[in-house]
């Protein structure tokens, strides 16, 4: 129960440089004995991390301070090794895709996160999950182009499969690509469209709101 003698001893073993799993387990107990100090902590845990990749308890710790402190793109390393290990098809797909969410939202690099998601759509042309965050990375990317055939199709989906608020989504977007492409009446539609679908999508309110005031705008000007 000696938290400051343990200390010492561990810190002394791990003066002696041990490497792999052994080092690696020294480390884990000594950022065990760093609660309170969550920067020394890290570094243990970083260490042990660089001495036993494979080891997942360290993964595991490290996530959950990672995520405490809102590190970010430590998190998405951390998805990554674990995405790396997972064997089970299923698990692993929903890793990459948290981390592509990481991406997308927290990061807003959208460029990694494509690349990223064109590993998985090699070998699913047609699921959902990865070609919304697709279209939704291409538009950040201000590939609109690309991200309008992309939504597109996903509105096929969501009117077959009656996704309500997921359609309201992809319409909006869309309605945002028709505005950048110069056509109000069609974004007009597909924004009334999305609202009646969902009245509380503040991205449709918002959108809804900047092009009434242009037109309101525009009808000043002609008058």
């Amino acid at each position: 129960g000696d938290d400051a003698a343990m200390k010492e001893t561990l810190e002394r073993a791990a003066a002696l440089d041990p490497r792999g799993a052994e080092g690696a387990a020294l480390q884990l107990q000594l950022a065990e004995l760093a609660k309170g100090d969550p920067e020394r902590r890290r570094e243990h845990l970083e260490h042990a991390l660089r001495l036993d990749p494979s080891n997942g308890k360290v993964v595991a710790a490290l996530m959950a301070l990672a995520r405490e402190h809102e590190r970010w793109d430590q998190v998405a390393q951390l998805l990554e090794i674990r995405a790396t290990r997972e064997t089970d098809a299923a698990a692993r797909q929903e890793l990459v895709l948290e981390r592509v969410d990481l991406m997308l939202g927290q990061l807003r690099d959208p460029d990694s996160a494509l690349q990223v998601l064109a590993e998985l759509y090699e070998q699913v042309q047609e699921d959902v999950k990865i070609n919304r965050r697709i279209a939704d990375g291409l538009f950040m990317a201000d590939r609109h182009e690309e991200a309008k055939g992309m939504y597109a199709w996903l509105v096929e989906v969501a009117r077959r499969e009656k996704a309500s608020k997921a359609l309201g989504h992809y319409l909006t977007r869309l309605a945002r690509i028709a505005r950048h492409e110069g056509d109000e009446a069609g974004a007009r539609d597909q924004l009334l469209e999305s609202y009646r679908i969902d009245t509380t999508n503040v991205e449709t309110l918002m959108t809804l709101g900047s092009l009434y005031e242009q037109i309101g705008r525009a009808s000043c000007r002609e008058r």
